[in-house]
């Protein structure tokens, strides 16, 4: 938004200093009093036209019509200042002659024949299309229906949006064509990877058979170890019976015996951690076995596949919204055409102050 404007020695503005409010703003006064130097200046500073000297003061010109003191058009907009400037700056202790822009009072940049720099453009994000002179016929509503539908195809770009739903449409096509070539041959490999299973079945029987063995081998050395301890403590018996001390000895029978059964029970417990830990390395052996990579390939093609449709998908969805935006633009044309008819209509047929008879065919 504009918030200030200021002109030095352009045209009949010595110089002057204009605020603006935010919403609309009127500048009214007799003619002649420099009201369409305002929107001259304003121009100048936007779109680098017109070129040449006319716009200079009469007062600022020396003998070759060049500005004797600097002729600019500063713009102050709520994105930055930008100043139009002719004539001569201070570039450190000389005074140099200078055409073109100075943003934020700072950044010299020279202006080339008409063209405006693109850090101008950003800063006052308007174009020819915002401005209208004070004789120019309305805008759009004299223009025919083919310069209308210029105009509109060139500020939304028709033909643009055309060719990129032309290409994401083939885009969709060829992905959902990628796709179905990559299920096939997904359910292909599934179908050979099937035949296969058996495998997997004869391995776990050898692993249970080997585990059996291993476990009858274990439980005899135990039952030996067993039956080894019971020998020796049945002679351990007869021969504590045959000694006088048996009776005092009995106490500590009672505790072997419970030391016995303790031994026992960690046993038990020790063959099943054994188990658990053979279960264990078994199921990461048959784990580590399993290749995995070809359908992690697959996999990891659906997921960018499927990113691609999203952001395709994402795109379509904003080519709509600005095809909605531009149908309600299209009605609120026929709406403010309307509305046009509708006063024109309402008209008196003599003009109030020169009492002439009036057209009311231009204003339709």
């Amino acid at each position: 938004m504009i918030q200030e404007l200021i002109l030095q020695h352009f045209q009949s503005h010595k110089k002057t200093n204009i605020k603006f409010s935010s919403g609309i703003n009127s500048i009214i006064g007799i003619s002649d009093s420099g009201k369409t130097a305002l929107l001259r200046g304003l121009n100048w500073s936007i779109n680098n036209r017109p070129l040449g000297l006319s716009y200079i003061s009469h007062w600022n010109r020396d003998k070759d019509g060049e500005p004797i003191k600097s002729t600019f058009v500063k713009v102050i907009t709520n994105k930055g200042v930008i100043e139009r400037r002719k004539g001569k700056v201070k570039i450190g202790d000389e005074s140099k002659k200078f055409n073109g822009y100075i943003l934020n009072e700072n950044d010299r940049l020279e202006a080339v024949g008409t063209s405006v720099l693109d850090s101008v453009n950003k800063l006052f994000n308007l174009d020819e299309v915002n401005f209208q002179g004070q004789f120019d016929p309305s805008f759009l509503l004299s223009n025919s229906a083919g310069e209308v539908a210029r105009f509109f195809n060139s500020t939304i770009r028709l033909d643009l949006i055309d060719r990129i739903l032309s290409k994401a449409d083939s885009k969709r096509l060829e992905t959902n064509k990628e796709k179905k070539r990559l299920e096939t041959e997904q359910d292909s490999i599934n179908k050979e990877i099937s035949e296969f299973d058996w495998i997997e079945d004869a391995e776990i029987l050898i692993s249970r058979i080997v585990k059996l063995d291993k476990n009858m081998c274990d439980s005899e050395n135990i039952y030996d170890k067993l039956l080894s301890w019971n020998i020796e403590y049945n002679q351990l018996i007869g021969e504590i019976e045959n000694q006088e001390v048996i009776l005092s000895a009995i106490p500590i029978v009672n505790k072997i015996a419970i030391q016995i059964e303790l031994i026992e029970k960690k046993i038990k417990l020790q063959e099943q951690l054994k188990k658990l830990y053979d279960d264990y390395t078994e199921q990461n052996r048959i784990i580590g076995m399993a290749d995995f990579s070809i359908a992690n390939e697959l996999i990891e093609s659906i997921e960018i596949l499927n990113k691609k449709i999203e952001a395709k998908e994402e795109r379509i969805s904003d080519l709509d919204e600005s095809l909605t935006e531009w149908e309600s633009d299209c009605s609120d044309i026929k709406s403010y055409k309307k509305d046009v008819i509708e006063l024109t209509n309402k008209l008196p047929d003599l003009c109030p102050t020169c009492g002439e008879k009036l057209n009311k065919d231009k204003f339709k």
